[in-house]
């Protein structure tokens, strides 16, 4: 990645596709800023590429520069629109650090001469501190997402042999809550060592077909959470019920008004009722773990009920990004598909073996699946 300094960021008046991004800067708001490097500017845009691809076209020696430094200055070129931004980069302290940009015309006439006093351009102390203070937040960050997304992994998994247990009226599976990263433990502590337990209790006396059984909320779950309460502040217990309950209901509207209570021996508990349109979505989430290669397209509203991988459940959860379902539709998985009718493409694209078809058939009697 590449760091503007914050000599380059106040030199940045105008130009910015993130205004809130541009009045993070403008009030000198360092420790609410997202790490420096995904800044909503072109001029820093354009610079991220160079780690991974320096001999591509857009980044040339600006030899004009390069002569006034007594180093190699890299100019970066913005061409999304004309002549776009330029930005020179210098590596120091062993990152390269965009220092200087402006304008393609302007940018040409000034470089050279701001580089006469590139003492006044190359990083600062201040710079070098707060690089390395949100290297460490961006480590961070990204050793919880990593969490996050095991947890989503093992509910999914969870979910799956809950449901798909044999003499599924009151079936109840536990799990072992992956150990979260050690910065989050209290100090002296080795391990969390917490259980999540699923708990399904269905009404397997009603049969109904298919099309009039997802469109109910008909199965009762408990979801507990057991885990000594002195390992587990506010913050780790908000990370882990945002990476939990959006798997079984991804408006957490629904969670907040629902609240959770603890039982008689102090586990955290939720009940819910689920419908079997998203019991089977889930079933197929956890046995089918397959990417795309595809590119996230623009999300459109949707009236049925699609199936996703694993993957794409995992995104949807963590990244809060929109997904995309097996017959290749992207949405975002913003709430239960209640009422909804499942989507025929989806349901044809499913594997004859997938355990799926198993559950549809099992909730209604006679059905090929």
């Amino acid at each position: 990645m590449t760091w503007p300094t914050f000599r380059l960021l106040a030199s940045l008046k105008h130009g910015w596709t993130d205004k809130r991004h541009e009045a993070l800067v403008a009030s000198s708001a360092w420790s609410e800023m997202p790490p420096f490097s995904q800044l909503g500017h072109p001029a820093i845009q354009v610079c991220q590429g160079f780690s991974d691809n320096p001999a591509s076209d857009k980044y040339e020696e600006h030899k004009g520069s390069t002569r006034t430094a007594g180093y190699k200055v890299v100019e970066a070129r913005d061409t999304s629109k004309g002549p776009g931004w330029r930005t020179a980069m210098i590596n120091m302290h062993g990152t390269t650090w965009a220092v200087f940009a402006d304008t393609h015309d302007k940018f040409h006439a000034s470089a050279p001469n701001a580089f006469k006093r590139k003492q006044y351009l190359e990083p600062s102390e201040d710079d070098i501190t707060i690089h390395e203070i949100k290297l460490k937040e961006d480590e961070t960050n990204a050793a919880i997402k990593n969490w996050q997304r095991e947890m989503v992994r093992t509910m999914l998994d969870l979910f799956r042999e809950a449901y798909l247990s044999e003499g599924a009226e009151g079936s109840e599976i536990t799990k072992l809550i992956p150990e979260p990263p050690k910065d989050l433990l209290p100090a002296g502590v080795d391990g969390l060592n917490a259980n999540i337990t699923l708990t399904v209790m269905r009404d397997s006396d009603e049969d109904c077909s298919f099309d009039e059984a997802h469109k109910e909320q008909d199965d009762a779950i408990e979801l507990g959470i057991s885990f000594e309460p002195w390992k587990v502040d506010e913050i780790l217990k908000d990370l882990i019920l945002s990476a939990v309950l959006p798997v079984i209901d991804p408006d957490e509207e629904r969670w907040t008004k629902d609240a959770g209570y603890y039982s008689k021996n102090g586990d955290l508990c939720f009940s819910y009722f689920i419908s079997v349109a998203r019991a089977s979505q889930l079933i197929y989430s956890a046995e089918s773990d397959e990417e795309t290669e595809e590119a996230p397209k623009e999300p459109q509203a949707t009236q049925s009920a699609h199936y996703v991988t694993r993957t794409e459940i995992v995104a949807s959860v963590v990244e809060k990004r929109a997904i995309r379902s097996v017959c290749g539709f992207w949405f975002v998985s913003s709430r239960v598909p209640d009422g909804f009718p499942i989507c025929e493409e989806c349901l044809d694209a499913l594997p004859e073996a997938s355990a799926v078809h198993r559950f549809l058939r099992q909730r209604t009697p006679g059905s090929a699946g």
